[in-house]
């Protein structure tokens, strides 16, 4: 087998874990939405929420480390939105939970 075919094998490769890596950081995420909407349905039980919340805030954190190593501009931008959207959404249950603080003691 000369360099050539070797090279078209490992490219192969490379996009297929690319393709593989993209679906598995989109999973993360969409199971840190699903946490951070349970954050959001028992923000009166604060043990849950914060358990809810913890969990999807890790799973933010271990996709955010893995978005790193996707080479594809495209899936790397579409997996960046949804993480933004994530992070809007552990954000703001925190900053209502603080109004709330403030307002009941203000």
């Amino acid at each position: 087998m000369g360099t050539a075919a070797r090279l078209l094998i490992l490219a192969e490769l490379r996009a297929k874990t690319d393709r593989d890596l993209v679906i598995i950081i989109g999973k993360q995420v969409e199971r840190a939405l699903a946490h951070a909407a349970e954050a959001r349905r028992h923000a009166n039980d604060s043990v849950i929420a914060e358990r809810s919340r913890v969990q999807a805030e890790q799973m933010c954190t271990e996709a955010l480390r893995f978005l790193s190593k996707v080479e594809d501009p495209r899936s790397r931008g579409h997996l960046e939105t949804k993480l933004d959207a994530l992070r809007q959404r552990l954000k703001a249950p925190a900053e209502a939970s603080r109004r709330r603080w403030a307002s009941a003691y203000c």
